[in-house]
């Protein structure tokens, strides 16, 4: 059985924070793939009857963007759908412009600008320029450079509010970002109106083929990925110095896609090494963890569904099969976790074994850390909230970021995923199991003497999707209801306690929605039972 360590919250006072680096609010995101149609094209997807399944993700954004949104061009009725359906979960889109090698003009995109935000009113903020130009139509810096500024002073006039993503590129192509980034083919300066070419610097990662070993994969954060951040951090800063880009209008960075392969191994099962498997579960974990060191503004998977969901070569979707049978896999499970655990500032939490990865975040009051067991050992650990601290645990997880003398200490299994809470006295208050062989991440609740933001709205709802139980975590007297697909109440109580499972065994598979509400507010969600 494996244990993941998520998120671990603590009340801490501010003088125990050594450094803040802030997470953006917009980190979790996701790629609106596959839709039905775009455009002409028909493209087969079940998207429009799959975003109930993703509420609970807690996502903030959702790129609609693409190979296929690069070679054809999206029509008003569909880029407004996909808007307000992206809006209908909690979250913001950004979209992609078609290009095409040419195929599509600056003018068409500043339409598309002057329709969704001056015509529709849909204000939306985020728009890229066209997608992998290198791989899909072999374009070098300097014609990169020529469309993009030529698109980007289009837009901005058609909206000088819009932020700018961009080039996309399918790799980390550090040749490329010399010349764009502050090099010969700069376009992080301004255009004739004194508008920002670009404002959100962004590549894609697929570190592998498909041929991958296990070893591969616990390497690759520190082997590719952590070195290809660092590598763009160091230009942005520079070109923010050499333009004098402050505040707001700093230059920041954003992976569009990733995923742990662009080609499926042919067994792409739980216990492998694709999009299907455990392990890519926690090397999604990580890649969000390098957004909240670094300060990316989004970071979006590939996808939402595609294939079928059928664990095919190109099935990368984090959930599988086709609707009214869809499944939930690792990835979603660890995006699910992390989106709705994080708080507002990184915490650098380390390990002192290879395989265990470690990370943490926290606000005001409370604090998170994530541990990924990825090693075919369990381990007895100890976490501390300082640098100084040590145990006799085999496994000791520290930080630099923190100053807190509470510790905790407990069992991790082999290839697993723990979550933590823990009040401003370090009292555990929760813990999330997730591992390899789980159906979903299972809690634990703790009793404690104080909660942080204990006069707060706080309603966590865990698991979903479940089978006959589900647990609510409140923080006051609550009137819960249920009710099914069409209006009707078919579950009711008055809960007073703070944690309270309810035993919906009852009723059968499908969507519900539970309202729940004091004196104070009214918050409704959406619940999946899957038997």
């Amino acid at each position: 059985m494996k244990t993941f360590t998520l998120i671990l919250i603590l009340i801490i006072s501010f003088n125990t924070i050594k450094s803040q680096t802030q997470i953006s609010p917009y980190l979790f995101g996701q790629n609106a793939w596959m839709p039905d149609s775009i455009g002409e094209e028909k493209t087969w997807g079940q998207l429009d009857n799959l975003w109930h399944y993703v509420t609970d993700c807690n996502l903030k954004l959702i790129r609609i963007g693409g190979i296929a949104y690069d070679e054809y061009f999206t029509s008003n009725y569909q880029i407004i759908s996909l808007i307000d359906s992206i809006r209908s979960i909690g979250a913001e889109p950004l979209i992609q412009v078609s290009y095409n090698d040419g195929m599509y003009t600056a003018n068409q995109a500043a339409q598309m600008v002057n329709y969704v935000n001056n015509t529709m009113n849909r204000n939306i903020k985020y728009w890229s320029i066209a997608n992998e130009p290198v791989l899909g139509y072999s374009a070098s810096s300097d014609e990169i450079s020529t469309y993009f500024k030529e698109f980007s002073t289009e837009m901005k006039q058609t909206d000088a509010s819009i932020k700018i993503v961009g080039p996309d590129l399918a790799w980390y192509n550090e040749t490329i970002l010399n010349d764009l980034i502050g090099g010969s083919e700069d376009i992080t300066g301004t255009d004739s109106y004194g508008n920002y070419y670009i404002d959100i610097v962004s590549f894609h990662a697929y570190p592998f083929d498909g041929t991958q070993t296990k070893q591969d994969v616990i390497n690759v954060y520190n082997s590719y990925l952590k070195p290809s951040v660092e590598n763009l951090v160091n230009k942005i800063t520079n070109a923010n110095s050499l333009h004098s880009r402050t505040g707001t209008d700093s230059l920041t960075w954003a992976i569009t896609e990733f995923n742990i392969n662009y080609a499926n191994p042919s067994q792409n099962i739980e216990d492998g090494l694709g999009a299907n498997s455990f392990i890519n579960g926690q090397l999604w974990a990580e890649t969000f963890s390098l957004g909240m060191e670094f300060g990316a503004e989004f970071v979006c998977p590939w996808s939402i569904h595609e294939s079928s969901g059928n664990a095919s070569t190109y099935d990368l979707g984090f959930l599988s099969d086709m609707p009214g049978n869809i499944d939930f896999r690792s990835s979603y499970y660890h995006e699910q976790l992390l989106a709705n655990n994080t708080r507002n500032y990184f915490a650098n939490y380390y390990s002192n074994i290879a395989g265990v990865k470690t990370f943490g975040n926290y606000n005001n009051d409370s604090i998170s850390v994530v541990i990924l067991n990825m090693n075919d050992q369990a381990y007895n650990y100890e976490v501390f909230h300082n640098e100084t601290s040590s145990s006799a645990e085999e496994l000791q997880i520290n930080t630099n970021s923190l100053n807190i003398q509470q510790s905790f200490a407990d069992v991790i299994d082999a290839n697993c995923t723990q979550l933590l809470v823990f009040n401003s006295n370090g009292e555990i208050a929760k813990k999330y199991t997730y591992c390899l062989g789980n159906d979903y991440p299972v809690l634990t609740e703790y009793q404690i003497t104080t909660f942080a933001n204990n006069n707060t709205k706080q309603l966590n709802i865990f698991p979903n999707p479940f089978k006959n139980n589900i647990n609510l975590t409140l923080n006051k007297s609550n009137i819960v209801n249920i009710y099914n697909n069409l209006g009707v109440r078919v579950f009711s109580k008055n809960i007073k306690s703070d944690l309270h499972k309810i035993d919906l065994s009852f009723l059968d598979s499908g969507i519900y929605i539970i309202e729940v509400y004091s004196d104070k507010y009214k918050v409704y969600r959406n619940i999946i039972i899957k038997k």
